[in-house]
């Protein structure tokens, strides 16, 4: 390796290592013991002081499951990518832009889901969750990426996405008929079953703080955790989610979805961003 340029990799290197870690919500400790180092260590590693064994770079990778191309230096377009992905599977109402190259990372419907959950910060791809797991709810390994989202701490980002779907489709079902409406049935049943077995973390009586997860990961004030906390919505008070999102925007991702390709608009409440009340009634013409 030409030492012109190593420094330079190596900075890259613990920088970004530093910033999965904090995206985590994880101490220097946990990451450390994971990798079988001392804090001390890996403290002087993040500092660009150090460097990481072969052994601890692919822990690394696969722990934060993600592909040596996120440490190069050059500029990346996360959200592009995961906006790509989450049309390719499923959230069809997302425009796939043509310029950027499909991600080896994110090809897996899998992949897709645990990036998008993982990452948090646009609202928007996270209530597209909501269509690519009504299209691929008999192809996902729901237990493999609950297991996933347990080593990552975070398994209440699934069970939240996953109960916001299923209030989504039981909003939506009575509004389609045929093969639409069973296939949201189905996907309505095989996401119920699921989350019968994967309850929602139980706060203990008499506890007075709890640890909230804020979904973009983001540092707020303390009076803009209040006032979302306020206003969250029963199935994020139940996953302690500190999010904005409601069940009417995974309504919202699910009706775009199916409205592409439509001659008509599919609303809810007769509201454009509306999405109050139940749907109108939408034939499916090929039944």
């Amino acid at each position: 390796m030409d030492k012109a340029w190593k420094p330079e990799l190596r900075l890259a290197i613990s920088s970004k290592v530093r910033e999965l870690r904090k995206k985590r919500g994880l101490s220097q400790a946990a990451l450390a013991k994971r990798l079988g180092l001392s804090q001390a260590r890996l403290s002087i590693i993040e500092k660009g002081e150090g460097s990481f064994s072969a052994e601890q770079f692919l822990e690394i990778l696969s722990f934060f499951n993600v592909s040596p191309q996120v440490f190069w230096t050059g500029k990346k377009d996360v959200q592009g990518d995961l906006q790509n992905a989450l049309a390719r599977h499923g959230a069809l109402h997302l425009v796939e832009d043509p310029e950027l190259l499909p991600s080896e990372q994110l090809d897996e419907t899998e992949a897709t889901v645990r990036e998008v959950l993982l990452d948090g910060g646009n609202p928007r791809q996270v209530a597209a969750l909501a269509p690519v797991f009504i299209k691929n709810y008999t192809n996902l390994n729901f237990n493999r990426l609950w297991a996933r989202f347990v080593e990552y701490g975070l398994e209440n980002r699934l069970g939240w996405a996953l109960e916001n779907t299923a209030d989504a489709i039981d909003t939506v079902t009575p509004a389609f008929t045929g093969r639409e409406r069973n296939n949201f049935r189905k996907a309505g049943f095989a996401l119920r079953n699921f989350l019968a077995r994967k309850k929602p973390p139980q706060v203990p009586i008499g506890s007075i703080t709890v640890e909230l997860d804020f979904l973009d990961g983001k540092a707020l004030s303390d009076k803009t955790t209040s006032n979302l906390w306020q206003n969250a919505s029963p199935v994020s008070r139940r996953w302690l989610i500190v999010t904005s999102l409601q069940v009417e925007d995974f309504i919202k991702a699910i009706l775009s979805t199916v409205a592409v390709g439509r001659p008509t608009t599919i609303t809810i409440g007769g509201s454009a961003t509306g999405i109050v009340g139940r749907p109108k009634k939408v034939t499916d013409d090929a039944d």
